[in-house]
């Protein structure tokens, strides 16, 4: 667990594709009845998808230079720079690094890649805060985002209906006045296997065998680059660690159960989400959902759901707010923070 003093979450800015895919007329699905059933279980009506040739960093550039607008930055202030993605442009070098430049930072921004995925906002959110608290860092910007669509094979009925493309920009900086974060962070191994991309690192390299599909049954067919879930240990892990991370973080720094306007979820899978929130007691209107339109899209998920549902609020008055993500790694996190006037936009459609 850990403290966070003297920083304050400025503005949130997202990106999302403009193409947008209905899954219920998704051709995995045996019938419209199949397909419906989906959308209600699972949540996710529409998903957001790149082209072919447009990566994570493609979105991230207008997501950043229209934080630098509307928060009146120069872009030479940005002293740190973090890169949540499991999805960027090349093996080496650091997704980060390529955008120091792309974006116009000075060559004396520090520039860090976290490669995770589902929990990577709030781990991101700690790196930066922490680093810029310790370190008086005036200025910095979280990237969060992923094009998991690119990830998801389009024969299995797992990951190919839920997954969406999303990219986001989070400015903090140095504020003596602002409130505390506080955050419970934490990660599992041994469950690494539960989600994950068999081929193309260094263990299983990329061969012509990782292109060919093969049949996992019950919807499941799967090339070795495509990611593979188990649905079950993921469901049973998310069900038991998010609920008692969020309730380790509010004992450990008791906090007022009542005074929270939101807690604002990775946005998993309607179901899982639901039986999250019903184990904690929460009333429905103070866990907003961004499913059925955004789907998920890993890292990008908590913020595009705050400006998706409660942009109006956060800009407007201050909220007392628990963000929690679990995931891939396997890993989560909780993050409690308080906001006052945040600079947002609509999510832009590119």
């Amino acid at each position: 667990m850990f403290t966070v003093k003297g920083v304050k979450l400025s503005s949130i800015v997202g990106v999302a594709p403009a193409y947008i895919e209905d899954n219920l007329t998704n051709s995995i699905f045996n019938d419209s009845d199949d397909a419906e059933k989906y959308v209600k279980t699972v949540g996710v009506r529409y998903r957001r998808v790149t082209d072919e040739d447009t990566c994570t960093a493609d979105l991230f550039v207008p997501a950043f230079n229209k934080q630098m607008d509307l928060l009146k930055w120069d872009k030479s202030e940005v002293g740190i720079l973090i890169v949540i993605t499991q999805t960027p442009e090349y093996v080496v070098p650091l997704q980060s690094i390529i955008l120091q430049d792309r974006l116009g930072l000075e060559q004396t921004c520090l520039c860090l890649d976290v490669p995770l995925g589902c929990s990577g906002y709030i781990y991101g959110s700690f790196l930066i805060a922490s680093l810029m608290q310790s370190h008086q860092i005036k200025k910095g910007v979280l990237l969060a985002g992923d094009t998991l669509t690119k990830q998801a094979s389009k024969k299995d009925r797992s990951t190919q209906p839920l997954f969406s493309d999303a990219a986001t920009a989070t400015a903090f900086e140095l504020d003596a006045t602002a409130s505390d974060m506080f955050f419970d962070l934490g990660n599992d191994g041994s469950g690494f296997q539960n989600i994950m991309i068999n081929d193309g690192g260094y263990r299983n390299r990329f061969s012509e065998e990782s292109l060919e599909y093969v049949e996992k049954g019950d919807g499941i067919c799967l090339r070795g680059i495509d990611a593979t879930m188990i649905g079950t240990e993921v469901f049973s892990f998310a069900i038991s660690t998010a609920p008692k991370t969020v309730n380790q973080l509010i004992g450990q720094y008791n906090i007022d159960f009542d005074s929270l306007d939101y807690f604002v979820f990775h946005q998993a899978n309607k179901y899982l989400n639901e039986m999250i929130r019903k184990r904690l007691k929460l009333p429905v209107e103070k866990v907003p959902y961004s499913l059925y339109d955004y789907g998920n899209s890993a890292s990008a998920t908590i913020p595009i759901t705050i400006l998706d549902k409660i942009q109006n609020e956060i800009q407007e008055k201050p909220l007392k707010m628990i963000l929690s993500g679990f995931g891939v790694g396997l890993s989560w996190g909780a993050m409690y923070v308080e906001t006052n006037n945040v600079i947002v936009t609509p999510i832009i459609h590119i």
